[in-house]
């Protein structure tokens, strides 16, 4: 009677399992190694992106201002004074609508490096000019533009009228405002690139109150033309005329 054999049972030896098992690990460690690179790459770009924005939203700012400041010159109690002025670390200008929030007018704007938490900041100052408030420290208005940065101007034009046009590290005319100003922002991890702003060249004259004394002079003189008006429209003759015919 024919006996039975054993069926043989096929299957992985320990030396198998222990080659299969090294393999694995080693092909987890790459891909490992390859998400963890991914990941700092893309964190990277996301931090270089967000750099940039913020880059771009300061320095936009910074030259949006700029471009609206006014050439006024303020007038109190008979003497003139340009509210434009400014050195290396500062500059202080005019502008005809509140920089961020507040009722409608001239306010002073001071933009600036200022030392916070032992780091340095570009900060800005507004307040509206109005007699009332030149001793009220509670209306000036502040707000840090950039923190970890510092920013420098230079400004180009003609102090006085006889000099010629050049670049200069200060800016004090009583009279004249310059027509450029270069703006360089400078951090700790970032290359800023340099801008430059045109300002406006029209000089208005302000009243210690905020009033344009330029839309009185109008006011004035289309008063004037309106006189010269008769009541029926038509021309006043001047003295003499009928005698003349």
């Amino acid at each position: 009677m024919p006996t039975s054999r054993p069926v043989r049972q096929h299957g992985f030896t320990l030396l198998e399992l222990i080659v299969g098992v090294a393999l694995f690990g080693l092909i987890a460690i790459a891909l490992y190694g390859s998400l963890q690179m991914g990941l700092r790459v893309s964190e990277a770009g996301t931090a270089r992106a967000s750099s940039l924005q913020e880059m771009r939203l300061i320095l936009g700012f910074l030259r949006r201002e700029l471009e609206s400041a006014v050439p006024v010159v303020s007038i109190s109690e008979g003497k003139s004074d340009s509210i434009f002025e400014g050195e290396r670390e500062w500059v202080r200008f005019a502008v005809d609508r509140p920089p961020l929030r507040g009722p409608g007018g001239f306010y002073v704007v001071r933009i600036e490096n200022e030392q916070k938490d032992g780091k340095s900041v570009i900060a800005m100052r507004w307040k509206l000019m109005h007699p009332d408030l030149d001793d009220n420290d509670d209306a000036v208005n502040q707000r840090v533009i950039a923190e970890d940065a510092s920013v420098s101007f230079e400004f180009f034009g003609r102090e006085r009228s006889a000099e010629s046009a050049s670049w200069q590290d200060k800016w004090s005319s009583e009279t004249q405002t310059p027509t450029l100003v270069r703006i360089s922002v400078a951090g700790p991890d970032r290359n800023w690139p340099v801008i430059v702003a045109p300002l406006r060249v029209n000089t208005a004259r302000v009243s210690r109150s905020g009033r344009n004394l330029d839309d009185d002079d109008e006011d004035e003189s289309e008063g004037d033309d309106n006189a010269t008006q008769s009541d029926g429209g038509a021309p006043v003759p001047p003295d003499g005329a009928d005698n003349a015919q």
